[in-house]
């Protein structure tokens, strides 16, 4: 839906909340362990052995399960763990409002939980690349290295017919918080555009935009589809609206000003490349390419985030890069737990 978020550049997609329900004797059983955590249980998959940990952070409305084709690799080389948000998969809910702080506080709480001790690699995907950073923000001595996959950022945009069909940032500035709700309100003229403009993809253009879900193993599917099933699944992460401005106002504040405010902290950011996303059919050509040209400076900019970052293009990947080219993903996290290894032996971070 349009007036709702087109795309927190195409990758969100949050519905309205509903309540999250606690796992049950019938779900079933988890690849990890189930962790307490403050009273409540979480679920903490861990593989491998060795330092730095690698910790990975799905994107909104996602779950461990989407670092299948990953985090078994990366296992070869050193210790790693995915985990569910609260209220996810086999996750038990958690307090709200959930903030990016509160999730990172609670992963904090479930590692020192689990005895997963620091230090770690971050790799957080989507909307999970805010929360890794924030992370970072919180406990900066525990972390070595991050890899940002295809992060979302704090100056992403977002189209609206209600305001004039321009693009706004989903982090307002210069605009009153009134203005801010009408973001969210229903556009009457939404679909209304010229047909050559707005139209869906014909039937028979729409295999040219194959599912990447496709590509992980059948029973990781099947998983998949449970934990989605599950009420609340998707929204738990964004309470309300407001949590989405929240988090990534976090983050921009957290830049203070400064040029590179992850200093020289080992940083790979992974961009999808050449394969392209389904039209959407409330955007006009001219305005998806303004998107994506914006998209491209943004994920630029995540890589001046540090003095060291590099950013790669994943030029076989939409969105979701773990799953169309997994192993750019495990070269890339050993590429900054390397580093991080080598920084350890002379002795600095």
């Amino acid at each position: 839906m349009l007036a709702a978020a087109l795309a927190v550049l195409g990758a969100l997609g949050v519905p309205e909340p509903r309540p999250a329900t606690r796992p049950t004797q019938e779900d079933p059983a988890p690849p990890g362990r189930l962790v307490d955590v403050d009273g409540r249980r979480m679920h903490l998959h861990a593989l491998g052995e060795g330092s730095p940990v690698v910790v990975f952070e799905a994107g909104a409305g996602a779950c461990s399960l989407d670092w299948a084709l990953v985090q078994p690799e990366v296992a070869r080389f050193t210790a790693t763990c995915s985990y569910d948000r609260a209220g996810f998969a086999w996750s038990e809910p958690g307090p709200t409002p959930r903030t990016g702080e509160r999730i990172s506080e609670e992963l904090h709480a479930l590692l020192r939980a689990a005895a997963v001790s620091p230090p770690y690699v971050l790799v957080g995907h989507s909307f999970g690349g805010i929360y890794v950073r924030i992370f970072r923000e919180e406990f900066p001595a525990e972390v070595v290295g991050m890899v940002l996959v295809d992060s979302s950022h704090e100056d992403m945009q977002m189209l609206v017919g209600r305001m004039g069909g321009k693009v706004h940032l989903v982090r307002p500035r210069g605009y009153s918080d009134a203005e801010w709700e009408r973001l969210f309100e229903p556009d009457p003229d939404e679909g209304k555009g010229p047909e050559s403009a707005r139209a869906a993809p014909a039937p028979e253009t729409r295999n040219a935009f194959p599912d990447p879900e496709e590509k992980l193993p059948p029973e990781v599917r099947r998983l998949r589809a449970w934990a989605r099933s599950r009420p609340g699944y998707r929204n738990v992460d964004f309470d309300t609206r407001e949590q989405m401005r929240v988090d990534l106002g976090r983050v921009f504040e957290s830049r203070g000003g400064r040029s590179h405010p992850l200093g020289d902290l080992p940083l790979v950011i992974l961009t999808r490349g050449g394969r392209k996303d389904p039209p959407d059919p409330d955007v006009t050509p001219e305005q998806a390419r303004a998107l994506d040209l914006d998209r491209e400076r943004l994920q630029q900019d995540l890589a001046g985030l540090s003095r060291i970052g590099r950013q790669v293009r994943a030029e076989a990947s939409g969105h979701e890069i773990h799953w169309d080219e997994p192993d750019l993903v495990i070269r890339s996290v050993r590429e900054v737990v390397e580093e991080a290894r080598r920084r350890a032996r002379e002795g600095r971070r």
